[in-house]
């Protein structure tokens, strides 16, 4: 059954106001936030009330939104911060042990590789600071593939020199001796601590970059 206005009896009610309840037309209600409202006093004094409120929440809204932003950021920082420290404190860690000689680290392994992951380290951490995280993701990378270069370098000089062996210590009774020495050369933890380190810093490129895509 159709509804029709209180004030304007021969016209059409558009809503109900939601202060006091009442039909009215178009020309008698004035449409709020999510409700519409008369033109009294009374109702239209809860009309603004419903509008400061709207205000006020989506001011928690914005300060909700700001703050989580803001600790986003945060651990993105800290990620790359944590990232970039444990790659230079792993350059200085051990990455193989041989008998006789200890442990060797990134840094003295005779290449040029170590001061390489070193200046990278410095220059993520830089990065970081200055808050340039897409330049990260290439630090990240770069930092990946000079660790993989020289994992698969070493891996390859360790064939060859067992395969060496065996072919000039065939007939030798140290060869077993030989074996025994090339066997017991090991990778050692400061592999972990590059290898976290290039993540960690790729990670927070990657975190910056998709959340404000």
């Amino acid at each position: 059954m159709d509804k029709f206005c209180i004030n304007h009896p021969d016209n059409k009610a558009l809503s109900f106001c939601h202060s006091c309840g009442h039909f009215f037309c178009k020309d008698c209600l004035q449409e709020g936030i999510e409700f519409y409202y008369c033109k009294k006093e009374s109702c239209q004094q809860q009309l603004q009330e419903e509008k400061l409120q709207k205000a006020e929440n989506s001011i928690i809204t914005n300060k909700k939104s700001i703050t989580n932003q803001y600790k986003f950021m945060e651990k993105i920082f800290i990620l790359g911060i944590i990232g970039s420290i444990l790659l230079f404190i792993g350059v200085f860690t051990p990455i193989v042990s041989i008998p006789i000689m200890g442990n060797i680290n990134y840094f003295n392994n005779g290449k040029g590789d170590g001061v390489i992951i070193l200046a990278i380290s410095i220059l993520s951490f830089i990065l970081v600071l200055f808050k340039k995280y897409k330049g990260l993701l290439y630090t990240g990378f770069g930092s990946l593939a000079v660790l993989i270069f020289t994992f698969v370098n070493f891996q390859i000089k360790m064939n060859e020199i067992t395969s060496q062996m065996n072919s000039e210590l065939a007939d030798n009774p140290f060869k077993e001796l030989a074996n025994t020495a090339i066997s017991s050369i090991q990778l050692q933890w400061g592999w972990a601590l590059l290898v976290i380190g290039s993540i960690l810093i790729i990670t927070s490129s990657k975190l910056k970059n998709e959340k404000f895509i």
